[in-house]
């Protein structure tokens, strides 16, 4: 059976017929092309554009929260994960990835605040910023005290 590589598609928001040839050659991945989508994808009416702009956009928003993410969690692993030459305590893997999953919570807009006491005494604090390019704050504190009782 031979099988026909259609060539064209129709825009879903102005009805132009569109040829897809050149996009489809640009991206030789796809398999089963949707090509009214396609068209719609690079038609140039007002509609198709500002489909396309959204998209690109909501594409950015991820890479944005990816992003932020990324940095919260190297941000976390710096600070909590232990360091011999600053003789800091290190914080175990699972609170480790309590905080990260707090600073997806906090860039989310679902959390405000969250403090973490280990049984160490190191205080961990994240909290949303509102201010910062990503909006996320982690700090971290020790508290150390000597009691003795005779």
């Amino acid at each position: 059976m031979e099988t026909t590589e259609k060539t064209f598609g129709i825009c879903r928001y102005c009805g132009q017929m569109l040829n897809i040839k050149s996009y489809l050659a640009l991206h030789p991945n796809i398999d089963d092309p949707d090509e009214d989508g396609i068209a719609t994808l690079i038609c140039d009416c007002k509609e198709a554009r500002r489909d396309r702009d959204a998209h690109e956009a909501a594409l950015r928003g991820e890479s944005d929260r990816f992003e932020a993410l990324q940095k919260a969690e190297d941000v976390i692993e710096e600070l909590f994960a232990g360091n011999t030459h600053q003789k800091r305590i290190g914080v175990d893997e699972q609170t480790r990835e309590i905080l990260h999953q707090l600073a997806e919570r906090i860039y989310g807009g679902f959390v405000d605040k969250a403090v973490i006491t280990t049984t160490d005494g190191v205080k961990a604090t994240v909290k949303s910023t509102g201010s910062a390019a990503i909006g996320i704050a982690i700090e971290r504190s020790e508290t150390k005290k000597e009691k003795k009782e005779i």
